[in-house]
């Protein structure tokens, strides 16, 4: 059930970041995920699509490295409100 659903059109430069991010993070070769799923924690998926592939991409609470730091940017972007405490 979505909660919540918002869009918003991205400046040059926050494209520009985030595609340096996703690229650091490799997506697009990324393991799909879901091998690990605990009680406590959260699931980040990421979504994407480019001329020839979509593909899905789920992680158990990630906490560091470079899909971590592309999703948590994404997260920047938005207007949520989430303390570095509740972000995992």
């Amino acid at each position: 059930e979505i909660e919540i659903e918002q869009m918003k059109i991205l400046s040059e430069k926050e494209w520009t970041e985030f595609t340096v991010l996703i690229k650091k993070a490799d997506f697009w070769n990324m393991e799909l995920g879901r091998k690990t799923i605990g009680f406590d924690g959260s699931e980040w998926i990421m979504e994407g699509v480019n001329q020839t592939d979509y593909r899905v991409v789920s992680v158990w609470t990630p906490r560091t490295g470079n899909f971590y730091n592309a999703c948590n940017y994404l997260i920047s972007l938005t207007n949520l409100k989430i303390s570095k405490k509740e972000i995992y």
